[in-house]
């Protein structure tokens, strides 16, 4: 686990060693949310979508849209 501290702005510095190890680079997209009283930060990469393949009845094609017309950002 890493300890960091909020800043008086509300940012966070990920630690050097955890970005290294996820590919996160300066204009990586991440998600932040909470569930259950925690906070929690993910990495939106160009697979991220496919995730949700299926849940809204188009059996992946929605998708699959999504993350084309997403490529040229990642």
């Amino acid at each position: 686990m890493h300890i960091v501290t909020m800043s008086s702005r509300g940012r966070l510095t990920i630690p050097a060693r955890l970005r290294k190890r996820l590919r996160v680079y300066p204009g990586t997209k991440v998600g932040v949310f909470d569930l259950d009283g925690k906070i929690y930060v993910r990495k939106i990469d160009k697979n991220y979508f496919l995730q949700f393949a299926g849940i809204v009845g188009t059996k992946g094609k929605f998708a699959k849209d999504i993350r084309q017309k997403n490529t040229k950002r990642y």
